[in-house]
């Protein structure tokens, strides 16, 4: 069976578990390894020879291969929802690879016979950086478009919460650019334009690291909502204390809990998490796990480096069983205690999460984020306890058989 084929297997599967949807994002965003196998080449070569191809798509597809191997395998399995549903599910593809696909090669190509709608994608700070009125333009075959932000997922491969001042301003941008393509008629047609879509990507791609969890970031969410159903007016539209007032009122924060100005949401991208401690909505104590890590984090490393930089508790004093015991023993009891202190923190964020999110899920965050500083304490304490149990020590210089360095020089 081909990939293709066990592909729409899956599309098959999802489109009867959800058996009432009018729409499937069938994805096709970001093909970075596309046409490049002798195979595809040949099939490519072979399949425009045959004469089977529309010449006017044909002459196109000669000039890019690529487009046309993407092309030919979004009108396949589109076709294929459209007839598992009898037309009643409309497919939508993200815009990305079509973005330097010239207007006419996106006309002849078939995919605006109402095949699929495409979800035009930004995730910047000034959203026409990426899409253009030009990119507008490109797209008039399609008879229907939508727009996607996001309210996380979209800055840091690694990040812990969202940057609250980025994810406002990309929607902000949105919701400015949104007007102003509708003021030059490239989306005079009420119809043209769908919806607008937050998307809030757990990772980047399949092998990616967890990035922002979806509970503690509820807050970012609902003030993306919040800024979509009622957008500022203007060209350069900005945030309005009103607007973060009702914020403050959905997550149910006590009088006095939360209030900020838009100017202190932007100045620090962790403000914001700090400033709603002890508000009251789904996810709450998730955001305050969260919002702990980074600080858990540096008191850590910091307690690591205290111990190897005041000069008695480095690897080179553990491999050679050599320092002082009554330096170390205060080094150990440091980190004794915060060995004790992530463990803890573990404990109780993985409770919390599991509330949540499913247990592999929390688990995969503990181990990615907390797991690796437990063991850099961990191989501390050891090397502590190890040398306070020394009472003799061999005379300088010192050696360590096999060490992988040359330990015999003048600074051993």
């Amino acid at each position: 069976m081909t990939l293709t084929k066990k592909y729409l297997r899956k599309v098959s599967k999802v489109l009867a578990l959800h058996s009432s949807i009018r729409w499937l994002h069938i994805g096709c965003d970001e093909v970075f390894h596309l046409a490049e196998c002798s195979r595809c080449e040949r099939m490519v070569r072979d399949t425009l020879r045959s004469g089977e191809v529309a010449t006017g798509w044909a002459a196109w597809a000669a000039m890019d291969e690529k487009l046309y191997v993407f092309v030919e395998h979004v009108k396949r399995v589109a076709k294929f929802v459209k007839e598992e549903t009898s037309h009643r599910v409309s497919p939508i593809i993200w815009d990305d690879m079509l973005r330097r696909a010239p207007p006419g090669a996106l006309r002849s190509s078939g995919l605006g016979d109402d095949l699929v709608e495409v979800m035009v994608w930004s995730y910047a700070e000034d959203a026409s950086s990426l899409v253009p009125p030009r990119l507008w333009r490109a797209y008039s075959p399609f008879r229907h478009l939508w727009a996607a932000g996001a309210f996380k997922g979209a800055y840091r491969e690694d990040a812990n919460l969202p940057d609250l001042g980025r994810r406002v301003s990309a929607t902000l941008s949105w919701t400015a650019l949104l007007r102003r393509l509708g003021k030059s008629r490239l989306l005079s047609d009420q119809n043209n334009l769908r919806g607008f879509v937050l998307t809030g990507w757990s990772r980047y791609d399949h092998f990616a690291v967890l990035c922002e969890l979806l509970p503690p970031s509820v807050p970012s969410l609902l003030l993306n909502l919040l800024l979509l159903r009622s957008p500022p007016p203007g060209s350069s539209p900005t945030l309005q204390q009103t607007t973060l007032d009702s914020w403050l009122r959905f997550l149910s924060c006590p009088d006095g809990v939360g209030r900020m100005t838009p100017k202190a949401l932007y100045a620090d991208e962790n403000y914001w998490a700090s400033a709603i401690e002890g508000c009251s909505f789904p996810g709450a104590n998730a955001l305050e796990a969260t919002r702990r890590w980074p600080t858990l984090m540096a008191e850590a490393a910091i307690a690591e480096d205290t111990a190897e930089r005041v000069g008695w508790l480095t690897e080179w004093h553990a491999r050679r069983g050599f320092s002082s015991p009554w330096r170390v023993s205060k080094a150990l009891q440091r980190e004794t205690a915060m060995e004790r202190e992530l463990k803890r923190y573990r404990a109780e964020t993985g409770r919390i999460l599991s509330q949540y999110i499913s247990s592999s899920a929390a688990e995969e965050w503990l181990q990615q984020k907390v797991d690796p500083v437990i063991e850099r304490v961990e191989k501390m304490v050891m090397w502590a306890r190890e040398l306070v149990k020394k009472e003799t020590w061999k005379r300088r210089t010192l050696s360590v058989p096999n060490s992988g360095a040359n330990t015999n020089s003048k600074h051993s």
